[in-house]
């Protein structure tokens, strides 16, 4: 089976998840490469709070004037436990600019890490 930019994986509960996507982490111009990379076909977009870029992201998605519904948004929360996670997802949608996130997942969930 080939596999191209449009595919895609179906998920547990049936959510498509695009196969490729772009990675921001310590991206030059984010937002310009995010906008670039949506118009190219890209529908995830990987992102997270480590990265500091996660406004920039917001305004690439924005400058695509593609659809929220048809992408998929990844992001990582560096901090572990609920509080932080609450908090730190909350403070996520915020910097994006989005009513919700496709894939929140914990970036370094050891105790002590950062």
């Amino acid at each position: 089976m080939a596999t191209n930019i449009d595919s895609v994986i179906n998920l547990n509960d049936g959510t498509a998840m695009p196969l490729f996507g772009l990675g921001t982490a310590w991206t030059n111009e984010c937002s310009q490469a995010v906008s670039y990379a949506i118009e190219q076909g890209y529908r995830m977009i990987d992102t997270a709070q480590r990265y500091g870029n996660e406004e920039d992201v917001g305004k690439g998605i924005a400058m695509s004037g593609k659809d929220r519904k048809d992408l998929f948004i990844v992001t990582k929360q560096w901090q572990n436990g609920h509080d932080a996670c609450i908090q730190g997802l909350q403070r996520s949608l915020v910097r994006l600019d989005t009513d919700y996130i496709d894939l929140f997942l914990i970036h370094g969930p050891r105790e002590g890490e950062m």
